[in-house]
């Protein structure tokens, strides 16, 4: 049982990846936006 545990493990570490260059892209677009929408009112 624990042979099939760290499979399944394996399986979904690989299952999702996290693109930090994705993520601060992101950030920063909502950051901005933010910081535009505060300015201009």
């Amino acid at each position: 049982m624990s042979n099939v545990s760290q499979v399944d493990e394996e399986v979904l570490s690989k299952a999702f990846k996290i693109d930090e260059k994705e993520i601060k892209r992101h950030l920063f677009g909502l950051v901005k936006e933010t910081v535009e929408e505060t300015l201009n009112l």
